[in-house]
């Protein structure tokens, strides 16, 4: 079928909201996952190194990366 364009399209027209929502989520956070993996960090590691630069100063960052194990 996706050598088809005409028919895909059709078929996608014809999908509920809710499931062009969950693909549109899927193919957003696929992209993201990219952009992450070329800068080496996954996820997590980006959730965990933002909440280590959000202390307020070198000491609470120490102490927050060693409590997020980085």
């Amino acid at each position: 079928m996706a050598d088809r364009p005409d028919r895909v399209r059709a078929d996608v027209d014809s999908w509920p909201t809710g499931r062009l929502l969950s693909v549109a989520a899927r193919v957003v956070q696929g992209r993201f996952d990219e952009v992450l993996a070329e800068l080496g960090l996954t996820h997590a590691g980006l959730d965990r190194t933002g909440h280590v630069t959000r202390a307020p100063d070198a000491r609470d960052r120490r102490e927050a990366a060693r409590t997020a194990h980085l």
